[in-house]
C-alpha cells in the first residue's frame, strides 16, 4: 500500500507546533506529538460524536463531560518492545522495527528508571515484551527483572490501594484514574452490581460504596485472585469475583443487575455478551471504552432495544496519541 509523506509545510496550521522529543518522527508512539493539546482534545471530542451519531445512529447525545490530563509524565503502565538482543523500545510506526528509547516524556520517572536500567545492562531478559507497571514505590514488570522490578506492587487511586501483576491491565494515566472511577457515582442508583471484565477489580473498588452487593466477572484467574485480595484489602467484602467468560454471564449471576459496569477489550463487546446484556436486563448500564467505534456499533442495539444515554465523557488518558477513553451511562427507558 502506497504510503505518503511531508516533503515541506507551506502555510503552518495556527494548531501546529514542533514536537518537543527527540524521537519524534521515528519512534510511533506519540503520533499527534505535533498538534496542540487543546486541539487534540478538540479533535477527540468531535470523532466521539462522530462514532456516535454515524456508526451508532445516536440521534440525542447528552453533554460531554471532558476530562484532560498533563501532557507527560502521565503514564504509569506500558509496554516495552525488544529487538533480541537487549535493546527495547518502542516500534516504529506500522512497523516491528524497535526504535530503542533511552526516557520517554510519557512515562512516569519511575517507568524511565527502570527504561534506563534495562538499556544499560543488556542482558536482563531476551523476551520481545516486557510489561511495566510503575506503582507507589516499586515497580512490577512481566517478565520480573532479578533486582530491578517485583511480580507485584501497590498503586493508590484516591482513597483506595490496588495490588496488581506486572502484566495485569490497570487505568494507564495516573493524573484521570481516579475521576475515570468515580465519574458516574453521582448518577448511578441501586443495590446491586454486576462488573464485567472486571479484570483486578478497578471499578468495583471505586464504586463499591454505591452499592449493598457486587459481582466481578473476568476470564483471567489470575486476575480474579487480585480483585478477590484488593477486595479484602479495601474492606468490599460485600463484594465477590468469579472466573467466568463474559458470555457466560447470566450463568453466574442471578437476579436482575440495578447497574452493570462493562469495560471491554478495543473489539468491544462480542453478539453473545449483547444478548446476555438485554436478557439480564440491567436498569442502568455503565459502559467504558477504549475503542468509540465499537462502542457506538454496541450502544446502537441497545438503545434498539429499550435504554437511552443519560451521560456521556471524554477522557483524554493519553495525551498526544489518538487514544480515546470514553464513558456511557444507559438507563433502561
Amino acid at each position: 500500500m502506497p504510503v505518503g509523506r511531508v516533503l515541506s509545510i507551506n502555510e503552518k496550521s495556527k494548531y501546529r507546533r514542533t514536537p518537543d522529543c527527540k524521537y519524534s518522527g521515528e519512534c510511533g508512539g506519540c503520533d499527534w506529538l505535533f498538534i496542540d493539546p487543546q486541539y487534540q482534545c478538540e479533535c477527540k471530542k468531535n470523532i466521539f460524536i462522530d462514532c456516535l451519531t454515524r456508526i451508532g445512529k445516536i440521534r440525542t447525545i447528552p453533554q460531554i463531560d471532558m476530562f484532560t490530563s498533563p501532557e507527560t509524565a502521565y503514564r504509569q503502565r506500558a509496554q516495552l518492545k525488544g529487538d533480541g538482543h537487549g535493546t527495547f523500545g518502542f516500534y516504529k510506526k506500522k512497523t516491528n522495527e524497535v526504535v530503542q528509547i533511552d526516557t520517554c516524556p510519557l512515562l512516569t520517572g519511575k517507568c524511565n528508571d527502570l527504561l534506563a536500567a534495562i538499556q544499560e545492562k543488556k542482558n536482563y531478559t531476551d523476551k520481545p515484551v516486557i510489561k511495566i507497571i510503575g506503582g507507589n514505590s516499586t515497580v512490577a514488570s512481566d517478565p520480573v527483572l532479578r533486582g530491578v522490578t517485583l511480580p507485584e506492587t501497590d498503586l493508590t487511586v484516591g482513597q483506595f490501594t490496588f495490588r496488581v501483576h506486572g502484566g495485569s491491565f490497570f487505568q494507564s494515566n495516573r493524573f484521570l484514574a481516579e475521576v475515570m472511577g468515580t465519574w458516574a457515582s453521582p448518577y448511578i442508583s441501586g443495590d446491586f452490581c454486576v462488573d464485567l471484565y472486571g479484570g483486578t477489580g478497578f471499578f468495583s473498588v471505586m464504586l463499591n460504596r454505591m452499592f449493598k452487593k457486587g459481582i466481578l466477572i473476568e476470564s483471567i484467574k489470575s486476575q480474579v485472585e487480585m480483585a478477590e485480595l484488593n477486595f479484602r484489602n479495601n474492606n468490599c467484602t460485600h463484594f465477590s469475583a468469579v472466573c467466568c467468560d463474559a458470555e457466560r454471564m447470566r450463568n453466574v449471576v442471578k437476579g436482575k443487575p440495578d447497574v452493570l459496569i462493562v469495560d471491554p477489550p478495543r473489539p468491544g463487546l462480542t453478539k453473545d455478551v449483547r444478548k446476555s446484556i438485554l436478557a439480564a436486563a440491567p436498569e442502568q448500564l455503565l459502559y467504558i471504552s477504549c475503542n468509540p467505534s465499537t462502542q457506538a456499533r454496541d450502544v446502537n442495539v441497545l438503545v434498539n432495544n429499550g435504554y437511552e444515554i443519560t451521560h456521556a465523557a471524554l477522557f483524554d488518558c493519553y495525551p498526544n496519541t489518538y487514544h480515546i477513553e470514553s464513558g456511557l451511562l444507559l438507563r433502561k427507558k
